[in-house]
C-alpha cells in the first residue's frame, strides 16, 4: 500500500511522518518538493504516484495573515483539498484530512459535537469549512478530523513561543477568557495511525471526527502549565506564573476573530476507537518531560 503525506516538514507532517512506519511504502512530501499551489502539477503528480492513501497535513495556517491573504488561504486549504478529494474518489483511494476548531462560532457553552452547525468567524476557519465541504461533496472515502491548539517541538506554536517570551522577559499577559483543548502533534499522529488501520479493517466508518484530548483550558492557564513544568525541569526563566497576568480577549485584539469556546467533544471517535482520550494535561506533560533533549526556536535549555 502506497501511502503520500503531505506537508512533512510542519509539525504535524513531522509527527505522523515519525509514526508512519509500519503502514506501508510511504511518500512524505514537502513544500520544496511540490508546490501545492500549482494545482495542474498536484493533479499530474497524483497520477504519476497513484497513492492508495492520502494524508493532508498540508495547510495555510497563519490565522491572522489569512485575513489579508484571503485567495491564498482558500487556494490552499479548500482548492488544494478540492483536487484531492477528486482523485481519491477516481481511484478508490482514502483521504486523511484535517480540519480546525475554528469552523465554530465559539457561541456554544459545551464542547461542539461534529453535528454541531459550523459558523467560521475568521477567514481561516472559512477556507478549513471549505475544504471540508469539498471532501464531502466528492463521494470519496475520508476520515477528516478536526482538531485544536496543536502543539509539537517544531514550528511556531504556543509552548515554542511562550517558553521563548519567558527566557526574555520579565512579565506577560496572556488571554484567559478563550477555551479550548491543547493537543500534541503526537497525539494526533497516534490516533490517526489507529484510525487508517481500524478503517482498513472496516472497523471505523468514513466520516468526520473530532480529534483532541478530553478537558479543557484557557490560554492563560496553559501558558501557567508550561512556565511551571519548565521550571520544574530547571530551565532558567525570567518569570514565573506570579509574573503572567490574564487578560480579556478585548484587551489583546488581534486580525482575526477568535471563538471564545472551541472545546469539542471527542466522545464519538474515541467510542468508535475503543480507547480513551484523556485530560489534555497528560499528553502535554508528556512533552514537556523531554523538551531538555531538544531545542526550541533555537534555544538549547
Amino acid at each position: 500500500m502506497t501511502v503520500l503525506l503531505l506537508g512533512k516538514d510542519g509539525q504535524l507532517g513531522t509527527a505522523i511522518l515519525r509514526a508512519l512506519s509500519n503502514l506501508g511504502s510511504i511518500n512524505a512530501i514537502g513544500r520544496k518538493t511540490l508546490n501545492l499551489e500549482d494545482l495542474v502539477l498536484l493533479e499530474r503528480f497524483l497520477l504519476a504516484q497513484r497513492p492508495r492513501v492520502i494524508i493532508n497535513a498540508a495547510a495555510y495556517t497563519a490565522v491572522d495573515k489569512a485575513e489579508i491573504e484571503k485567495n491564498k488561504a482558500y487556494l490552499l486549504n479548500q482548492k488544494v483539498v478540492a483536487v484531492l478529494a477528486e482523485y481519491a474518489y477516481h481511484h478508490q483511494a482514502l483521504l486523511v484530512h484535517y480540519s480546525t476548531d475554528y469552523v465554530f462560532d465559539g457561541f456554544k457553552d459545551l464542547p461542539y459535537l461534529e453535528t454541531d452547525r459550523p459558523n467560521p468567524q475568521n477567514v481561516y476557519g472559512a477556507s478549513k469549512f471549505a475544504g471540508e465541504n469539498e471532501i464531502i461533496q466528492s463521494g470519496c472515502q475520508y476520515l477528516i478530523f478536526r482538531t485544536s491548539w496543536v502543539v509539537s517541538y517544531t514550528g511556531k506554536n504556543f509552548i515554542n513561543t511562550i517558553l521563548k517570551l519567558a527566557k526574555e522577559k520579565d512579565s506577560l499577559c496572556v488571554v484567559m477568557d478563550q477555551l479550548g483543548v491543547p493537543t500534541t502533534a503526537d497525539f494526533i499522529a497516534d490516533i490517526t495511525i489507529m484510525a487508517i488501520k481500524k478503517y482498513q479493517m472496516n472497523g471505523l466508518n468514513q466520516g468526520l471526527y473530532h480529534l483532541t484530548p478530553s478537558g479543557k483550558t484557557n490560554w492563560y492557564a496553559f501558558a501557567c502549565h508550561i512556565i511551571d513544568n519548565a521550571l520544574k525541569h530547571g530551565m532558567a526563566l525570567k518569570l514565573g506564573r506570579n509574573q503572567i497576568r490574564p487578560i480579556t480577549a478585548v484587551e489583546y485584539p488581534l486580525p482575526a476573530k477568535r471563538p471564545q469556546n472551541s472545546c469539542l467533544n471527542n466522545h464519538k471517535l474515541s467510542q468508535a476507537l475503543g480507547v480513551p482520550f484523556f485530560d489534555w494535561s497528560t499528553y502535554i506533560d508528556l512533552l514537556l518531560e523531554t523538551i531538555p533533549e531538544f531545542t526550541l526556536q533555537g534555544i538549547r535549555f
